[in-house]
């Protein structure tokens, strides 16, 4: 069985993916049962060329490609549907997220009861100007909505973590 699925939705991360796939490979504790699932959401540059030549050198690599353009939430959607694991870790494809954090919390995870879910904040972001407030409006949208004043933190859920 699979504990972990790793899913990571992307679109025109051409040069980015490659390394972020060796760097999970590499960070991933010895022994892990894991997965990584990438959801190539209609990409228009060399992504997906350069993903068809990382799953000849990574067998726990699958993706799934979109033939055009649909949206993250789409993209997303399209992941959970395949993922296999106990747990889903979300990384974003263009490096802003490090893997070296997720193999760090792996193992608490993993020895911990279902019905936990972990999140992380981004302690900075490498996006522009209109990114960033674009971001901002959206999160406060969200925590206006769900009355959540949560900043990374563990959170327990009522039922089923899936």
């Amino acid at each position: 069985m699979t504990d972990l699925s790793i899913l990571i939705p992307v679109h025109n991360e051409e040069g980015n993916l490659p390394q972020l796939i060796d760097e999970i490979e590499q960070v991933m504790p010895r022994g892990s049962a894991y997965e990584i699932i990438v959801v190539d959401d209609g990409s228009t540059d060399k992504t997906r060329p350069q993903l068809l030549d990382c799953m000849e050198r990574h067998l726990r690599l699958s993706a799934i490609a979109h033939g055009r353009r649909a949206g993250k939430s789409a993209a997303l959607k399209t992941g959970f549907d395949r993922c296999n694991g106990r747990w889903i870790a979300l990384l974003d494809g263009d490096g802003q997220n490090d893997p070296a954090d997720l193999a760090e919390l792996w193992p608490e995870i993993a020895s911990g009861s279902d019905g936990m879910m972990y999140a992380g904040v981004r302690k900075s972001r490498n996006d522009g100007l209109a990114k960033k407030y674009t971001s901002r409006i959206a999160n406060t949208i969200r925590r206006r909505a769900l009355k959540d004043t949560s900043r990374g933190c563990r959170m327990r859920l009522q039922g089923p973590a899936r």
